[in-house]
């Protein structure tokens, strides 16, 4: 997933598009996109970081369905708009904490004589 693929979906989650599904420049947000996306990227665990909009940031399953509204979240704060900011500040914890806390696979065994837990 690119980082441009974040900002675009951030975009339409936040409304900030046309009829056509274009989004309607905003300099301002544009220019400040990627800093929020890098930071998403680290708040998630991803060590990486992208140079550019057009970068692959390696997020999993989970990483990436939270992204785009830690981005949104952090975009609505930018653009002053306290509503969308709470409503997505909301929706990016809940999906945050649930890619913090994905797990493998779980073994369920019993231990061998003499180990401890």
């Amino acid at each position: 997933m690119t980082g441009n693929d974040i900002f675009e979906t951030a975009i339409m989650l936040l409304g900030y598009t046309d009829s056509s599904r274009k989004f309607q420049d905003s300099s301002k947000l544009k220019e400040r996109a990627l800093c929020a996306i890098n930071q998403i990227a680290r708040d998630l665990g991803v060590c990486a970081t992208a140079e550019s909009l057009f970068d692959e940031i390696a997020f999993n399953d989970m990483q990436s369905s939270a992204a785009p509204y830690g981005v949104a979240m952090l975009l609505s704060l930018i653009d002053g708009d306290s509503d969308k900011n709470t409503m997505f500040s909301s929706i990016y914890n809940a999906k945050r904490a649930a890619a913090k806390n994905e797990t493998g696979s779980v073994r369920d065994v019993l231990p061998k004589g003499g180990e401890t837990l």
